[in-house]
């Protein structure tokens, strides 16, 4: 059996303080994939880039029309219906880069 090392995904976080959770990423000593979407309501693509930015060596992942609830929608109003309707499709984009980061870091 396969020895796993350790790994971490960020889709979000729950930290009021950008400073606090960019400190706190950086005393991570394992690899880290900080995954966001442009269509994300709670999390920027700021946000994300300046987690990434504190992280040397971390990889990080943007999709393009991905939310919060990791659906992928074309408008406000479809974002919105996301989060309560599970009639949205997952981002498959989504769904192989974290495979593809998960073997890379076995």
């Amino acid at each position: 059996m396969k020895k796993l090392v350790p790994f971490l995904i960020l889709v979000s976080y729950f930290v009021s303080s950008q400073e606090v959770i960019s400190e706190e990423i950086k005393k991570l000593k394992i690899p880290i994939a900080i995954i966001g979407g442009n269509a994300d309501l709670q999390v920027s693509e700021e946000d994300a880039n300046l987690l990434h930015q504190a992280k040397l060596g971390s990889l990080l992942i943007l999709i393009e029309k991905m939310t919060h609830v990791l659906k992928i929608v074309e408008n406000l109003p479809e974002n919105q219906k996301s989060y309560l309707e599970p009639d949205f499709p997952i981002s498959i984009k989504r769904i192989n880069q974290i495979s593809e980061f998960i073997k890379e870091n076995e």
